[in-house]
């Protein structure tokens, strides 16, 4: 990352900010607001793009090069969830092909990600060509109040609207999850979850009795 005489305060700052932050951190337009005016961030972030110090992983999103070089597309997915849950305090959730890819009953990462979460409005980020994040308003972010995850993917997984493009079996992926929830787990929660949700559950048979 060597400096040249043509290189500007803006630059130097944003480069400077990149260097000092974590490899895994991502970052949006915002982030370097105190480097120098709106104008020259876009014009000096086109620049870090061309030198390959920064990526571009979306529109607006961007990673250092050497963070986004070490690490797999399905932990950089992790990454940019954490972040934008954090950034906007947003309460997400796993829901479809993406939920049954997290909790291992398919093997391949979906091209489309799709998240449920406590916010009136959509929103779509594109990652380069790979993948799609699409977050939803959700009427089920109660959910992330449930400490046990496997009772929280099991009550996700009892609302999801089952498509035939999806390669597991309902019945199966419901009773194999439910095997995982300890009914004592299950009970302390109860007050949390809805009454028809409940007999859902209950009506499954399948928890763990020890």
């Amino acid at each position: 990352m060597e400096k040249s005489n043509f290189e500007t305060s803006t630059y130097n700052n944003m480069l400077r900010y990149i260097q000092e932050s974590p490899l895994s951190k991502v970052f949006y337009l915002e982030d370097f607001a105190q480097c120098g005016s709106y104008t020259s961030i876009r014009s000096e972030i086109v620049r870090l793009e061309q030198k390959s110090i920064l990526i571009r992983l979306a529109r607006g999103l961007y990673m250092n090069s050497i963070g986004y070089n070490s690490i797999s597309m399905n932990h950089l997915i992790d990454i940019i969830l954490e972040d934008f849950s954090k950034r906007y305090n947003v309460s997400i959730h796993p829901t479809g092909e993406y939920l049954l890819y997290k909790l291992g009953y398919i093997n391949d990462l979906p091209k489309q990600i799709e998240l449920g979460c406590n916010h009136s409005c959509s929103r779509v980020i594109n990652i380069t060509d790979k993948c799609k994040i699409i977050f939803k308003p959700s009427s089920l972010t109660w959910v992330t109040n449930i400490v046990n995850l496997h009772l929280r993917y099991l009550l996700i997984l009892l609302q999801t609207r089952w498509k035939t493009t999806y390669k597991v079996e309902k019945d199966y992926t419901l009773k194999k999850q439910a095997s995982k929830v300890n009914i004592k787990d299950f009970s302390l929660f109860c007050d949390i979850i809805p009454k028809r949700i409940r007999k859902k559950c209950i009506a499954l048979n399948g928890f763990n009795q020890e």
